[in-house]
């Protein structure tokens, strides 16, 4: 059962990293929302090719665990703060 949450959480951790590379690389309303956000445009290339690289590295069962422990952290941690940040950019006086 853990095994099926586990594989089918990563393959949608995978979906999300892959549509989000592209978007960042082909999107140019994405490309314009990361600069309102104050992020240069050399950013904007390095995030996609750093999510394009951690596809592998989470679906890939010969990765070791090391490696996919930091692709988890990188991938949760940028995303939930892209969150806030665009929340606070956004909605300063709270969403509530």
């Amino acid at each position: 059962m853990w095994y099926a949450i586990y594989w089918i959480s990563t393959s949608l951790l995978g979906l999300f990293l892959a549509w989000s590379a592209a978007t960042y690389f082909w999107s140019d309303n994405t490309k314009e929302g990361v600069r309102d956000l104050g992020f240069p445009d050399f950013f904007i290339r390095l995030l996609a090719i750093l999510k394009t690289a951690a596809i592998p590295l989470l679906l890939l069962p010969v990765v070791p665990i090391l490696a996919k422990d930091w692709a988890y952290k990188l991938s949760f941690s940028f995303e939930s703060l892209h969150l806030f940040h665009h929340i606070l950019l956004y909605f300063p006086n709270g969403i509530l």
